[in-house]
């Protein structure tokens, strides 16, 4: 099996203090380059690339923000991992992922808070998977991953990377 889905059973406390907490972010903060992001610690939101997302919220699992920690808890205990790396990434129109994988990493997971109608999906080598709000989609880090330009503002998704 190429990946898992799990439907979050707190969802409703946690999708809308993600996606204000990633909105406020990118209100606040000129977004990073990534060779920025990689000499800063104080860097708030980054770009990986001209047209990809908006990475912010860097790091939320070691927030100690209670809704927070208690869904890192659940994915790691359901997943057997610690969460090593993680961040919330707003795509808007033009935006996308390009064709990437976390080698570094036994796992990557997708947490989906904020789903627009029309938002792209999540192509994880040939598979199309269309994204559920409150629902995580776990597969290994060596796996290539994408996701194609928006057509919509407001796609919100948790990312995390643990061994």
């Amino acid at each position: 099996m190429k990946y898992q889905e799990f439907d979050y059973p707190h969802a409703s406390q946690l999708n809308a203090l993600l996606y204000d907490m990633s909105k406020r972010d990118i209100e606040l903060y000129k977004p990073a380059t990534l060779s920025e992001a990689l000499i800063n610690p104080y860097v708030h939101t980054m770009k990986t690339h001209l047209n990809g997302g908006v990475l912010t919220a860097l790091q939320i699992h070691t927030r100690e923000i209670a809704v927070v920690d208690k869904f890192f808890e659940w994915i790691e205990r359901l997943l057997d991992i610690k969460t090593l790396r993680s961040w919330v990434v707003m795509y808007n129109k033009g935006e996308c992922g390009t064709l990437h994988n976390h080698l570094e990493y036994d796992k990557s997971f997708c947490y989906y808070v904020n789903l627009p109608e029309g938002s792209p999906p999540l192509i994880l080598q040939d598979d199309i998977i269309e994204p559920v709000e409150g629902r995580v989609i776990a597969f290994s880090g060596q796996l290539a991953h994408e996701v194609p330009v928006s057509t919509v503002d407001g796609r919100c998704s948790l990312v995390g990377h643990g061994s």
